[in-house]
């Protein structure tokens, strides 16, 4: 029996592939923090939606690899702006 249009390769949650096939780590911000994400940012956007960082590869073992200590950082990112919300900056 084959399952059509699902993919048995083992990734990491936040990955995603663009239409060239470079993988992108990508993490949702919470709607209560994306208006603080884009004053950090400096962005020109009204929200910002999503933390999106390219991983520089095309293999999908190298992306799981490198897209571990992307996530973290944008785990690291998010707390600040907790504190940034609470203080009404």
């Amino acid at each position: 029996m084959v399952a059509l249009g699902c993919s048995f390769d083992a990734r990491v949650d936040g990955l995603i592939k663009n239409r060239h096939g470079t993988y992108y780590s990508q993490q949702r911000v919470p709607e209560r923090l994306q208006r603080a994400v884009v004053r950090v940012l400096k962005s020109s956007r009204p929200r910002q939606v999503s933390l999106k960082k390219t991983l520089g590869t095309k293999v999908l073992a190298e992306a799981n690899s490198r897209a571990k200590p992307v996530l973290m950082e944008f785990d690291r990112t998010l707390p600040p702006l907790r504190l940034l919300r609470a203080q009404g900056a």
